[in-house]
């Protein structure tokens, strides 16, 4: 897939918790649209988005092709 920054749907994988507290994604649920959101590339660039929307789905509910699927623009 592509990477931060590419045209395509790119995706940043990762806990809010686990058994011994926080973790990366911990502060999730404080996203709001309009949130500038920057990703450290391997290559040390950043990449910014912006978020547009937030959405919580069920995990026995979730879009899988509407996530996971073509994008013309990087997301």
């Amino acid at each position: 897939g592509p990477t931060p920054g590419e045209s395509g749907t790119a995706l940043a994988v990762g806990h809010r918790d686990t058994t011994t507290g926080a973790a990366v994604f911990a502060a999730l649920g404080q996203v709001e649209p309009g949130r500038s959101i920057e990703v450290r590339r391997a290559d040390g660039r950043t990449a910014v988005y912006t978020v547009d929307k937030v959405r919580v789905f069920d995990k026995d509910r979730f879009p899988d092709k509407e996530v996971y699927g073509r994008s013309r623009r990087p997301e």
